[in-house]
């Protein structure tokens, strides 16, 4: 069975961070398995073709050879299944879309150009389609790891985390693999499930010691179940096997921070920013370091990465308020977060009655009435459509920081 291969993918959680607490922002991978063919003689197969092939220039001869192939025999089918692999080699998505559909085309069954056509809708985030495919695939193979495999991996990328549960678990039952316990454990880490998802990652780590990507995800698990120590020893163990592994330097220095080994934790940090300048997530961890540190004026203006690019880019035409002067201006202050957020920053609004002309508050329903009675701001709206006009914006957040007022110094000022 001649197979395309699938490439890693790695999603990035996003939780938040909060002014001065302990939710560090961690990065759990989400690896799918690279494909195997099925079995040794054709997996044996498979490497000696591309042996002979690497390389852009080789994989162009092969594809001379295949297409002359075809000329003196159109209804070879194996030719075209093996000349949409090397389509998709080369970047030729298309073609090798062809190639499998006319495959099938010529022999509807024909279970590799079924399963290749598959991996290739699956591999471009067509999950739909894939799944439609392998479950054509699985009606011929009804035993097959791969196809269970696979079926379990679109079903996660479609939300369907119980279909997906049932495959994985199907899939297992054909064969013990590192990499199916490592989905089923990323299924589990999702739904939070994280005492299930530690078991399933120690058996896959039993089964392969050296992924790196699993000890990723492992410590992960353990950073949640508040097992500090050994996730710092998994993602110690990561490093090990890749040294130079981004997700697990952050999320050693996330664990770190948890085991108030801030100087430690603070050096990982600068390093990561120094090679990563743009990284939000990585900014806003250090921002909490700052911050849990004493270093507020620095900690409060990383801890402006926070703010999403749809939160930047609410209100277009009216400019972030800096610092400039308010006179005979209106400010916009933005709610953001949970309630309790919205209550304890809300009295920094105390501080620009003397600079504003007029403070609009936008907040959640749920707090406008208490909002308005304490007086706070000119005007309490629901929502920006309720907006008349401002001068300038600022997230309710980002207010210590413009103003200046730091937990030291706040009681002389509210």
């Amino acid at each position: 069975m001649r197979l395309l291969k699938s490439g890693y993918y790695y999603a990035i959680v996003r939780s938040s961070a909060k002014i001065i607490n302990n939710h560090l922002n961690l990065r759990p991978i989400n690896r799918i398995l690279v494909v195997n063919a099925q079995s040794s003689l054709l997996a044996q197969k498979l490497l000696n073709l591309f042996a002979k092939s690497k390389g852009i220039k080789k994989l162009e001869e092969e594809k001379k050879h295949l297409k002359k192939a075809l000329k003196l025999n159109p209804n070879d089918v194996k030719s075209l299944i093996e000349l949409g692999i090397i389509n998709y080699k080369s970047g030729d998505l298309n073609s090798a879309r062809k190639n499998f559909e006319e495959a099938l085309t010529r022999e509807p069954q024909n279970i590799d150009a079924l399963i290749n056509l598959a991996m290739l809708e699956r591999n471009e985030g067509n999950c739909g389609e894939a799944i439609e495919k392998f479950q054509k695939a699985e009606k011929l193979l009804s035993d097959n790891f791969l196809i269970k495999y696979n079926l379990a991996y679109c079903y996660t990328k479609i939300g369907d985390n119980e279909k997906a549960k049932a495959k994985i678990n199907d899939a297992l039952k054909i064969k013990t693999d590192a990499q199916a316990f490592f989905l089923l454990g990323s299924i589990l880490k999702d739904e939070k499930d994280f005492e299930q998802a530690k078991k399933v990652y120690e058996k896959a780590i039993e089964l392969n010691v050296s992924d790196y990507k699993i000890y990723t995800n492992y410590g992960i698990v353990l950073h949640y179940l508040g097992e500090f120590e050994k996730a710092k020893k998994s993602f110690q163990k990561t490093l090990e096997l890749n040294p130079d592994y981004f997700d697990a330097k952050l999320n050693l220095a996330a664990t770190l921070y948890q085991l108030q080994d801030y100087t430690t934790a603070k050096k990982i940090y600068e390093d990561l920013i120094d090679e990563n300048p743009n990284d939000k997530i990585l900014r806003l961890n250090y921002s909490v370091l700052l911050l849990k540190t004493g270093n507020f004026k620095r900690g409060l203006e990383e801890y402006e990465n926070r703010l999403s690019d749809k939160q930047l880019s609410v209100l277009p035409s009216v400019p972030f308020w800096n610092g400039e002067n308010l006179t005979n201006k209106t400010l916009l202050v933005l709610d953001e977060q949970g309630a309790g957020d919205a209550i304890q920053f809300v009295r920094y609004l105390k501080l620009l009655k003397g600079k504003a002309s007029r403070v609009i508050l936008q907040t959640k329903k749920e707090l406008a009435s208490l909002f308005k009675k304490n007086n706070l701001a000119d005007e309490v709206i629901t929502s920006v459509s309720d907006l008349n006009e401002a001068d300038y914006k600022i997230y309710l957040l980002s207010l210590p920081k413009i103003l200046g007022i730091f937990p030291f110094n706040v009681g002389k000022y509210i």
